[in-house]
């Protein structure tokens, strides 16, 4: 005759087994975002200049803007920093310029490109 349903001996796990765990998402890569060609360093062309999330640098001479700075020719980097006049229909003009003081310039770095200087070693 079996025993009767109350008297049963019921066995519970020693430890809890292993459950999820938050933040389990994996470390992203970093984008490598900012210089990647010092000023003065001698590029080819299609070379990448600059990597940026937002506008920090503006292209300038001989340098095109997709994803990120490039040169179109081969030659000398150049940063400058040049009075930047927004169109005043821009949102630009609305958000930045308003705030200004009046009499404050507006300057912006921009990534120019020019020859290297014949007679000299790269």
């Amino acid at each position: 005759m079996p025993p009767p349903a109350t008297a049963l001996a019921i066995r519970y796990a020693p430890r809890k087994t292993g459950g999820n765990s938050k933040n389990t998402g994996g470390k992203l890569r970093s984008k490598h975002y900012g210089i990647q060609k010092m000023e003065g360093r001698y590029i080819l062309a299609g070379n990448i200049v600059e990597t940026q999330h937002h506008y920090h640098w503006y292209p300038g001479a001989r340098v095109r803007l997709r994803k990120c700075l490039y040169a179109l020719e081969e030659g000398v980097v150049r940063y400058t920093k040049e009075v930047s006049v927004p169109n005043p229909h821009s949102l630009e003009a609305v958000e930045l310029v308003t705030k200004l003081l009046k009499g404050v310039l507006l300057y912006q770095t921009f990534v120019q490109w020019s020859l290297p200087c014949l007679g000299t070693s790269l």
